[in-house]
């Protein structure tokens, strides 16, 4: 059985990100998210799928010193 704290819907995805649900729409569109999954007219992502987009955001400071 899948364990469901794994996998958050596109609502959940927006509240997370602190986003409209219009914004990871149009970014889905684009391609510009993470991974998805798509079930009759449902979007659900994957915990690890948000973290790996997450990480690949992620900007390395270099400090000078």
């Amino acid at each position: 059985m899948l364990d469901k704290s794994l996998i958050i819907d596109e609502n959940e995805f927006a509240k997370l990100r602190g986003v409209t649900r219009i914004t990871v729409m149009r970014e889905r569109q684009r391609r510009q998210g993470p991974n998805f999954i798509k079930i009759g007219r449902k979007y659900y992502y994957r915990m690890a799928a948000i973290e790996n987009w997450f990480l690949k955001l992620e900007t390395e400071v270099h400090h000078v010193g």
